[in-house]
């Protein structure tokens, strides 16, 4: 499906993002044909970041078909790619949640220029190596929030400056604090932190502090970061587990090979050694030595089955969804999980967001009511809608949608093209965080076939 925007406000100077590629390569191929690259068996759709060939023209970003393979809308003319841009990938056997970024200068041409991609080091947040290990608690009465905060601990262990800490209520773990090391003074035990993520509310004196991975990139604006899991706190964080758990969205609690230490409240990503695609990625909501219970987040976890190789790893929050702008094109970069055709029933269009966040509706008859299930915990989440109308057209979905949607660029509902067997591009976003249901709505692209 291709929509014909404004691309190039998707890729701001060196820091804008291409949607996800499902793998990437690992050495030069032919660009043809239903394929496996990197452990995974393509299917037609799939998009591709091919970075080896013997001819670096030939490098960008592919769509998979059962001929030959034709570069993405995003990545295949004009305007499409700036020197710095990034694309993350979503799966493959050694290159999973790595992030490249395009190093040939600018002005680039698609078909013309030489195309080279680099790994960026640390796409997953650098490991908290100089302050890994560090755990000890504070007494002192601080109010959750953000900015400066400052601990006195109680044992005299070294923080460094630049590192990144969490502190987490002992009484109530999900009130936490996060962010980086401003000063650390060993003599008087004073640890200041910039606090750049908070969850809760409250004034406590029980806190637990320990040191974390960074943070991982932050999403383009207006769509979910990259669904974080920065690196491991290097002593801290890693151990083993040999608990059979099947892949769902249910609480795991793991037996670990070792005794290591972690904090109820902070992340955890626990991946299959056999096969890496194979991983669930929650918070930690029980500790006790040698035992870890862990509540898996949606749309955090990758493969299927039950398995009993388990690597573990602490890790640090996932990238923020930050508000929505006016710019349409920034939300279409989100990172988005198909679910498939969603069938309209005697005028109710019910959809499962769990099942996935990026959906296409036949629109066989008029919409009198709009039902979406199982938001994300934290109440957030973006959803994509592809509407098609039928042979008929004409049909419209504006009865069905509560007044608690807003939608951007004038307030009014807007009604997909009437035109027979048009198709419009739609992004929601939902926010419940101060339990009231609100809703912001767009169209990203109207008839987009017709100015494909």
């Amino acid at each position: 499906m291709s929509v014909t925007t404004d691309r190039i406000n998707a890729v701001q100077v060196t820091a804008g993002y291409k949607a996800p590629v499902r793998v990437t390569t690992t050495g030069a191929i032919v660009l043809s044909g239903l394929q496996d690259v990197d452990g995974v068996t393509l299917t037609t759709g799939d998009r591709v970041l091919v970075r080896n060939q013997a001819s670096a023209v030939e490098n960008g970003i592919y769509e998979v078909t059962t001929s030959a393979w034709k570069r993405t809308p995003d990545f295949d003319g004009p305007g499409d790619a700036r020197s710095g841009c990034q694309v993350t990938v979503a799966e493959g056997s050694t290159l999973q949640g790595k992030t490249y970024r395009l190093e040939t200068a600018d002005p680039i041409s698609i078909g013309t220029s030489l195309i080279t991609w680099t790994d960026q080091v640390g796409n997953q947040g650098p490991a908290g190596t100089d302050n890994a290990g560090t755990i000890t608690t504070s007494v002192s009465s601080v109010e959750v929030g953000f900015n400066g905060k400052t601990f006195i601990t109680v044992d005299d262990r070294e923080f460094k400056v630049g590192n990144w800490v969490q502190a987490v209520s002992n009484g109530a773990s999900s009130n936490w604090m996060w962010g980086q090391v401003t000063s650390w003074v060993s003599g008087t035990k004073t640890l200041t932190l910039n606090v750049t993520r908070a969850n809760g509310s409250g004034t406590y004196s029980d806190w637990n502090i320990a040191g974390t991975g960074a943070e991982g990139p932050q999403g383009t604006p207006g769509t979910p970061g990259a669904p974080g899991a920065p690196g491991q706190d290097a002593e801290t964080a890693s151990t083993t587990s040999a608990t059979s758990l099947a892949i769902d969205l249910t609480p795991k609690t793991l037996v670990l090979a070792e005794n290591k230490p972690f904090i109820v409240g902070q992340f955890c990503k626990i991946v299959s050694r056999a096969d890496t695609g194979n991983m669930m990625w929650g918070r930690i909501n029980a500790w006790t030595p040698g035992t870890l219970t862990l509540e898996v987040i949606p749309q955090q976890t990758g493969g299927a089955g039950t398995f009993t190789d388990w690597n573990v790893f602490s890790t640090g929050p996932a990238g923020s969804l930050t508000a929505v702008a006016d710019d349409p094109q920034q939300l279409i970069n989100a990172y988005r999980v198909k679910e498939g055709a969603v069938a309209i029933v005697v005028g109710v269009l019910t959809i499962n967001y769990l099942l996935g966040n990026d959906i296409e509706v036949t629109l066989d008859q008029n919409v009198t009511s709009v039902v979406i299930n199982n938001w994300p915990p934290n109440g957030r989440g973006v959803l994509y809608v592809t509407t098609l109308q039928d042979a008929t057209g004409g049909r419209t979905w504006g009865a069905g949608f509560p007044t608690s949607v807003k939608w951007i660029g004038g307030g009014t509902v807007i009604e997909p093209t009437a035109a027979a067997n048009a198709e419009d591009l739609w992004v929601f976003r939902h926010n419940s965080a101060d339990g009231a249901n609100v809703y912001t709505a767009l169209r990203a692209g109207a008839d987009i076939k017709a100015s494909a």
